[in-house]
């Protein structure tokens, strides 16, 4: 990060970043452990190859992992017929045509075990799932079709909301390939390189493990941290802009804390009392916590 300035809110976007992708690790990964043993039952394998006749028993076996699970949605989708099955029985064939049936031909394209994305529910058009979609294998490794969980993003939603209004911060899911899948604002469905600020280091983001960024932007700067979550194939990107009147505050602070009594010319704390009401009505403003730590330094009792 660039050396100057430093400002009350810098430290904590890499904890925040960090926090958050420890946040949708722990509300997705289950679900893709789940679905990886979905995509690895024997009984997938069996009945397509006997030709799909039993739909009954592929619905009832989907309905049992999401009555077991708690899942919102469990789905197979067989490369052989292109029938798309959901608890209900089958929804619609799949086609290269249909925009939403994209990601089955990714899939079906794909080197990749598994993708996470987040789209509109075939079976429910008003529900946003985070489907987890696992490439099911025969024995000789040839792909038989794709098979996965899907899981209601509202309350995912919430704790992203929950953490940009406590950080003051933009919160950012995004594929690796740079796609926003999920932001509480107004950026979901765009590129990274379309955000704000963001296009000549959306490469760096998207690429390292972790990223850490502070340049101008607007009236002030923005600072950027990102990091990848492997598992699921996103990255976070927690986003910054810092407030002119609460950076002006840390150089008041400092020239407060070494002002001098004009008695004994000791230093003192006698301005601090009007410079800690404004902080406290700033971190009010901004809904953010504020810590004070005063020393004693001169050792009397």
């Amino acid at each position: 990060m660039r050396a100057g300035r430093r400002f009350p809110f810098l430290p904590t976007l890499p904890l925040t970043a960090q926090a958050l992708s420890g946040e949708v690790e722990q509300y997705l990964t289950p679900q893709a452990l789940l679905s990886s043993s979905m995509a690895r039952n024997t009984f997938l394998e069996s009945w397509v190859a006997a030709g799909e006749r039993d739909q009954s028993a592929m619905v009832g076996y989907l309905r049992n992992i999401q009555a077991e699970h708690g899942a919102t949605t469990a789905f197979f989708v067989s490369d052989r017929t292109g029938r798309s099955y959901h608890l209900d029985g089958v929804i619609k064939p799949v086609s290269p045509s249909d925009p939403n049936d994209r990601w089955f031909y990714r899939a079906q394209a794909s080197a990749d075990p598994f993708e996470v994305n987040i789209d509109r529910d075939t079976a429910d058009p008003n529900r946003v799932t985070a489907f987890t979609n696992f490439r099911v294998l025969d024995k000789a490794g040839g792909f038989i079709g794709s098979i996965g969980l899907g899981m209601d993003v509202r309350e995912l939603a919430r704790e992203l909301n929950r953490y940009q209004a406590r950080y003051g911060a933009r919160v950012l899911l995004v594929t690796h390939a740079g796609q926003v899948v999920l932001s509480p604002g107004a950026d979901s469905g765009v590129t990274l390189k379309e955000v704000s600020g963001l296009a000549p280091h959306a490469s760096r983001i998207l690429n390292q493990p972790a990223t850490s960024l502070q340049f101008p932007h607007g009236e002030g700067e923005l600072f950027v941290n990102s990091r990848q979550i492997p598992e699921l194939g996103w990255v976070i990107v927690v986003l910054q802009q810092n407030d002119p009147s609460t950076a002006a505050l840390l150089p008041i602070l400092a020239q407060n804390l070494l002002i001098t009594d004009k008695l004994t010319g000791l230093l003192n704390r006698t301005d601090i009392d009007t410079l800690f009401a404004r902080l406290v009505k700033d971190a009010l403003r901004r809904q953010e916590r504020l810590a004070v730590i005063l020393f004693d330094i001169d050792f009397s009792s």
